[in-house]
């Protein structure tokens, strides 16, 4: 069963929640340039800058409205129809009951994941592509630093990507045990099943607090560089000051979210080769 295809009826309707989504981080990215803008506008009493940024805020404020309801209304019928397929499909493979179950509570959190883990995945890929751009815009060496911070972080995040396919496997197997330990009826097993559930559970958020610790150290020390080579390199006006901080920040928390991001794709990979 091809999640592409399950899909496909859908296609316009989630390209446009995540098109919204895309123009909801484009006005998050624009906030720091216009509110530099309106800071450095309004002491030289220029108020064009905060007129944009009025602007852009509403428009945020009415796309995310409509889009939240969109999203709702969308991917409660997706589920629908997935989890239909999902049972039919392994009905005529004879699969038993309990796995059954247990793979329409996996389809749910693959819908999940197209709701909300993937805006999150766009969001966080914006945030650091983005802020690293605006951040080269107005600072090359800026940009630079931030740009280096990727090499160890490339590399951390490659090893947990391992341990986390590992650790997501095990709690899925654990998962589609489920119905049938507790169709058995045996204290001991359901005891151990839940327990079991709990270790898998546990590892995996050790796992990402570990890589985001290693995460959040990089980006400390490139925060570090960014504010010593900046003070003592530059004369900026205010509103520029505060837009590269900004834009620094907002690059540093896009990779901060990188380890859950990572931990979410694996978990969707490993779980549509389980409706495969």
């Amino acid at each position: 069963m091809n999640l592409k295809h399950l899909i496909a009826p859908y296609r316009p309707a989630i390209a446009l929640t995540y098109g919204l989504t895309f123009f909801e981080k484009a006005c998050l990215l624009a906030y720091p340039a216009l509110t530099g803008l309106t800071v450095d506008g309004m002491m030289s009493h220029s108020y064009t800058g905060l007129i944009l940024l009025i602007g852009t805020w509403l428009a945020h404020m009415l796309v995310a409205y409509f889009r939240q309801r969109y999203d709702t209304r969308t991917f409660t019928k997706i589920y629908a129809f997935v989890a239909n397929k999902v049972v039919l499909t392994q009905k005529e493979r004879g699969e038993e009951l309990s796995e059954i179950a247990a793979r329409v509570e996996l389809a749910r959190e693959i819908v999940d994941f197209f709701e909300h883990e993937l805006p999150f995945v766009v969001h966080t890929m914006l945030s650091i592509i983005g802020a690293l751009v605006m951040l080269y815009v107005y600072d090359v060496q800026a940009g630079l630093i931030a740009t280096v911070v990727l090499a160890p972080l490339l590399i951390g995040n490659a090893i947990y990507a391992r341990k986390s396919k590992r650790l997501n496997g095990g709690l899925n197997d654990q998962v589609e045990r489920e119905v049938r330990t507790l169709q058995s009826g045996s204290p001991f097993a359901i005891d151990r099943h839940f327990r079991l559930l709990g270790r898998w559970k546990v590892a995996l958020s050790d796992a990402e607090n570990t890589a985001w610790v290693f995460t959040e150290f990089a980006t400390l020390l490139a925060v570090l560089f960014i504010l010593l080579n900046f003070l003592g390199a530059h004369s900026a006006s205010a509103g520029t000051i505060f837009a590269i901080l900004s834009y620094a920040y907002d690059y540093l928390d896009g990779l901060d979210g990188v380890p859950q991001l990572i931990n979410q794709v694996v978990r969707l990979k490993d779980i549509q080769e389980r409706l495969a």
